[in-house]
């Protein structure tokens, strides 16, 4: 069986109320050829889908306008009621106007059904005999002044249609609001009362968008203490010639003498769906120039179809707003939503359906339970967006125990916090970017300083042994006095007179010292080499010179973050040139002095060639003074060395210097992303957002690892790394680290400094929501069915594009008391923006949320048949949509979509029952 409107309830133009050709007042059509068949025409041009035809105390015209109407237009999908139009003989308003009301009847009445109730309303009009003459007797000239009673109406009703059913089932009263209606100025209190029981005898009313909220407040009775229920507004032409009909049906008018709106109506073009505006005369009835809940086509699934394949039928089509997949246990429902979410999105499919699991198994999830996506491969879905042309699209899929998966694991919905926040508050977005750049920014810092004061660290210890290996310098000084004394003996004794040995050592002084300072050059162009390919032709290898930033450039535009860049890249060419040009002439400065000492030696001893032959005679005098020069030029080289290491311990002291500062700047930033959640407005907004900014326990953890725990340290706290502590002494942190912390095996001393000195705190945004939290560093306060709702909100604010929610049994991972008050209202107001479809057995969800349509799964089975023996098989339809059940082989066609809903819903029959109690069915 297919419903004759598989996508349920849409949004059409109704207007209920247009006089046909030949009514019995005011009639303005001119009569000159076939003007029936004229008036067919006009009608079916209209874009108006379901039309009330209208005559006053009688449908005669209308029988024979169906008749003609479809004779020319059988396959028009156009419908039609009729409509009685009465007048009571009560009036409320200052001109004495009798109220007009409308008698509108299902489009399956028959003629003569309708003949016997117009023989039982009896009119105010009597005859010769003194007896009220009933509709069907009057004449023409009593149609001007005729009136009926309610209690009349009432008895016609009762007497032709039982007492057993009620009234709304057969027929509806809709009364007329403005000039011929109510109502009555304030002050008159009889007409008042009046006025209220018209109202409390009426279902909706003929009116307009100026009328909508009065009849929409259940606070309009004059006793105050009294509620009536809210009830539908009606616009209508009430078009009583061809010019009115062309110019006001399914068309908005607004000028001096004429107002005409457009009505919309979500519904079935059915009696059945006119009921249903009983029930939400504000969700199902507007007033307006344009077609309620418009979505982007290109944003909302038209329908899917299934190829490859005889477990699924052909074609499954979809409404706009919310469509609800019922079924029992492993009918298709969860299957089809899958396979439509992962047409569209395969690996955000997979992924999500993976996160709703315990394994995480990307082998074990698929469409259903033993099905994997690789092994319905064969198996081709295509999605069609109602665009038509649009092949791709996007959507949001939160399959079975999804929501509730990610409930319990509180840093995922945290991570969901993050874009709702961002996209509504573009300054805490920013200041996040910055803070993140800073951060990366004074790591970098950090990381380069530790690494650089272990390498100075490293150079006092290696020139620390190399004094070591020269000697004690208090020895060496008092064993070149020893040589300087054994000399002034030794000059006694020799042919030598002063001035030659003060010359003779003022020579030998001389050479040492410059053959020590060739020692130095030796060892400078020795680390100079790696910087050269080949020391002869004096090529410097290719440098990288880096740039590092403080703010970090990740906080900027993209657009001027890559202008910044291009000057880097152009400055770092210049820079890298500037380099090697330092480079090859530092080293050719230290050939040149090297040539420069050696000549210097050569004619030192050339120079003074006769002096030193008259010395060297004296072997004995000249090895003291060898020795003597040897320990002036230790001496020398240990004051270098002393000097070297004074100047390494005074760069340690300035990246130390550097590395608070870093530290310093990175708490600084994380202030400023504190402090601007107390400047932004979160008045309107039904959750609070905050952010707390701590040291993830992990992370600590990991990083404690790297550490002997079991040893005493200075900055471990029962075997956890102190991060305060270090970060206030990183001096006294970094001596103690290069001396006395013990380390775990394969650990490094300089990485894990930088490891301590570069782990940051986590950034973590929290919510509140009436009063509970969830997110930043605490478990979350919510119940589960709220942490659940909360993470669906979420999921749906992330974006601004309303692409389809696909959602299966969201009430698996909510409580009722979340479907009641939070579910229901939030799917009611989002299928208005986006599409929404969602499997579920609730009947809270998919009756109380007004599903538009509902999808009715079915699995093959010996006692559940499907067509063709399909694996699964689907009938779609509104939830007006009602037949009673009947012997059928196939269970879908058993019965309506209604009746499949409350045998399959849980609470089912209840919950249809509370929608009947709203019009008193």
């Amino acid at each position: 069986m297919k419903l004759e409107y598989p996508r349920g309830s849409e949004w059409r133009k109704w207007d209920l109320h247009v006089h046909l050709p030949g009514t019995k007042l005011s009639d303005g059509y001119e009569h000159d050829g076939d003007i029936l068949e004229k008036f067919c025409d006009e009608i079916e041009s209209s874009d108006v889908e379901v039309i009330g035809i209208a005559d006053y105390f009688g449908v005669e015209g209308y029988f024979e306008f169906i008749e003609k109407f479809y004779g020319k237009y059988p396959d028009s999908p156009k419908v039609f009621f009729p409509n009685i139009e009465l007048r009571l003989n009560e009036s409320v308003n200052q001109v004495q106007e009798e109220v007009n009301i409308h008698i509108i009847f299902p489009p399956e009445i028959t003629q003569t059904k309708e003949k016997e109730f117009l023989s039982k309303l009896k009119t105010e009009i009597t005859d010769s005999h003194d007896r009220q003459k009933p509709c069907s007797e009057l004449a023409s000239a009593d149609f001007e002044s005729a009136t009926v009673i309610r209690k009349s109406l009432e008895e016609a009703i009762e007497n032709t249609f039982g007492k057993k059913m009620a009234r709304q089932d057969r027929l509806l009263i809709i009364t007329a609001a403005n000039n011929d209606g109510l109502r009555p100025p304030r002050g008159r209190n009889r007409k008042l009362n009046i006025s209220d029981q018209i109202d409390k005898f009426s279902d909706g009313y003929f009116g307009g968008s100026q009328n909508t909220e009065f009849f929409l407040s259940e606070d309009r009775l004059e006793d105050d203490d009294q509620k009536i229920k809210s009830k539908p507004v009606f616009s209508c032409s009430d078009a009583h010639n061809f010019t009115d009909l062309s110019n006001w049906l399914g068309r908005s008018v607004n000028s001096e003498s004429t107002n005409k709106e457009i009505t919309w109506i979500k519904a079935n073009p059915t009696f059945e769906g006119l009921l249903q505006t009983l029930i939400e005369p504000l969700e199902r009835v507007k007033i307006q120039d344009l077609k309620p809940d418009q979505k982007e086509p290109y944003k909302y699934i038209s329908k899917v179809t299934f190829s490859g394949t005889n477990d699924f039928p052909e074609e499954i089509v979809f409404n706009d707003n919310l469509t609800s997949i019922i079924g029992s246990r492993s009918s298709g429902k969860s299957a089809l939503l899958a396979y439509i979410a992962h047409s569209v999105n395969p690996e955000d499919t997979i992924i999500r359906q993976m996160a709703a699991q315990e394994e995480r198994d990307r082998s074990k999830v698929g469409p259903a339970a033993g099905k994997t996506w690789q092994g319905v491969s064969q198996i081709e879905c295509k999605v069609e967006w109602a665009i038509g042309e649009s092949e791709e699209g996007r959507l949001i899929y939160i399959p079975q125990n999804y929501l509730y998966s990610i409930s319990k694991r509180p840093e995922e919905i945290t991570k969901k916090i993050e874009p709702v926040l961002f996209t509504n508050h573009l300054a805490i977005k920013n200041q996040f970017e910055k803070t993140n750049g800073d951060v990366a920014g004074a790591n970098d810092i950090i990381r380069d300083a530790i690494s650089q004061w272990f390498d100075y660290d490293q150079g006092i210890k290696d020139l620390g042994e190399e004094i070591s290996n020269l000697g004690d310098k208090k020895s060496i000084e008092a064993a070149k006095n020893a040589y300087k004394n054994q000399i002034d003996e030794l000059k006694k004794h020799l042919s030598l007179s002063q001035e030659d040995i003060d010359n003779y050592q003022r020579v030998a002084e001389q050479i040492s010292q410059r053959k020590s300072s060739l020692t130095d050059i030796q060892s400078e162009k020795s680390s100079l080499n790696p910087f050269f390919e080949d020391s002869e032709t004096l090529k410097v290898v290719n440098i990288q010179p880096t740039v590092t930033f403080h703010p970090s450039l990740n906080s900027l535009p993209i657009k001027l973050s890559d202008q910044i860049n291009l000057v880097v890249d152009s400055a770092a060419e210049k820079i890298t040139t500037d380099i090697k040009v330092k480079l090859l002439t530092y080293y050719q400065g230290l050939i040149t002095d090297e040539q420069k000492l050696n000549q210097e030696i050569i004619d030192i001893n050339a120079q003074n060639k006769t002096l030193i032959e008259k010395q060297q005679q004296n072997i004995q005098l000249s090895k003291l003074i060898e020795n003597f020069n040897r320990q002036t030029a230790v001496i020398s080289s240990i004051e270098v060395k002393e000097k070297s290491i004074s100047e390494y311990q005074d760069k340690k002291k300035e990246l130390v210097q550097k590395i608070n500062g870093a530290i310093l700047a990175r708490s600084q930033s994380y202030l400023s992303l504190s402090q601007i959640f107390s400047g932004i407005d979160q008045s309107q907004t039904e959750m609070d957002f905050g952010v707390e900014i701590d040291f993830n326990e992990d992370t600590v953890e990991e990083l404690s690892e790297k550490f002997n725990r079991r040893d005493s340290s200075d900055y471990l706290d029962d075997g956890v790394i102190n991060l305060k502590k270090i970060r206030s002494k990183v001096e006294s942190f970094l001596d103690y680290m290069n001396t006395t912390q013990k380390l775990r095996i394969n650990q490094n001393k300089k990485q894990a400094a930088i490891a301590a000195l570069c782990t940051t705190e986590d950034i973590r945004f929290n919510a509140t929501l009436e009063g509970d939290k969830i997110g930043g560093f605490t478990l979350s306060s919510m119940t589960p069915g709220k942490q659940a709702l909360f993470a669906l909100t979420l999921i749906l604010d992330e974006s601004d594009d309303a692409w389809p929610l696909l959602i299966d049994q969201p009430e698996d991972d909510l409580d009722s008391r979340s479907i009641y008050e939070y579910i229901v209202p939030y799917l009611t107001s989002r299928k208005k923006e986006r599409q929404i479809l969602m499997v579920s057995h609730n009947a809270n969800l998919v009756v109380g949320a007004d599903s538009e349509e509902i999808i009715v799964a079915n699995r093959h089975g010996a006692d559940r048949k499907n067509r063709a023996s399909k694996t699964f098989d689907y009938l779609s339809g509104a939830i007006e949509d009602s037949k009673d059940k009947t012997a059928n082989q196939y269970v879908l066609e058993s019965c309506g979509i209604r009746e499949h809903a409350i045998d399959i819903l849980d609470g089912g029959k209840e919950a249809f029952e509370k929608r009947k109690d709203k019009y008193k069915i």
